[in-house]
């Protein structure tokens, strides 16, 4: 479902995950975020109930206090100043989250970023069993995993990835590295070969 009633907020909304798709390979990739982040809080603004429009919003501010990612860096604010945007956005995102696995989802995502490890480890495991065909989430159990050294979490993740590195070989380098973190080498390492050859380029 769209998730709000407002054609508007639907259309700002879509075209920020349009801008956002588009802007590693946009020469002006900043530009594009900026945009994108500017169409999720006019989306917001329009409906405040429209929970995937809050979450959008918080995940830029997630992004710009991750000095390791190229789309940080487009802000002035401190770091603390940061944090409050994300939690201010994150937490509407729960509160008006349409359904429970939705609210669960975010409340992972929340979770992980208070560095609430286990908790969050446990949320992403209950939102995964509903939506197992999403890729962040699963990157996100991951790191919630690796952080708190949980080797349970991390043996489900792996092999989500061995599955579905048959089929996508974005997941098979994922499967290749985390079996190299678990100190899996000889099994990563033939893995990796199945996938060069399923893959050359």
């Amino acid at each position: 479902s769209a998730g709000t009633r407002s054609v508007e907020a639907y259309q700002d909304y879509l075209k920020g995950l349009s801008l956002l798709a588009n802007a590693s390979s946009n020469s002006n990739a900043a530009a594009s975020t900026l945009e994108a982040y500017e169409r999720f809080e006019k989306a917001r603004a329009t409906d405040p109930k429209f929970s995937s429009a809050h979450a959008m919003a918080a995940d830029f501010w997630l992004t710009q206090l991750s000095p390791t990612l190229t789309a940080s860096g487009l802000t002035e604010l401190e770091p603390l100043q940061m944090a409050a945007e994300f939690s201010e956005r994150m937490n509407l995102a729960i509160e008006t989250a349409p359904s429970e696995v939705d609210r669960t989802g975010y409340m992972a995502r929340r979770a992980l970023f208070d560095l609430r490890l286990r908790e969050s480890i446990r949320l992403f495991r209950e939102y995964l069993k509903i939506r197992p065909n999403d890729e962040q989430a699963w990157f996100s159990l991951a790191l919630a995993a690796s952080t708190a050294s949980e080797q349970g979490a991390l043996e489900e993740v792996l092999e989500h990835y061995r599955v579905l590195g048959q089929q996508e070989a974005g997941a098979a380098n994922n499967y290749t590295n985390w079996a190299y973190f678990l100190d899996k080498a000889s099994l990563g390492a033939d893995y990796g070969i199945e996938a060069l050859a399923r893959w050359p380029t």
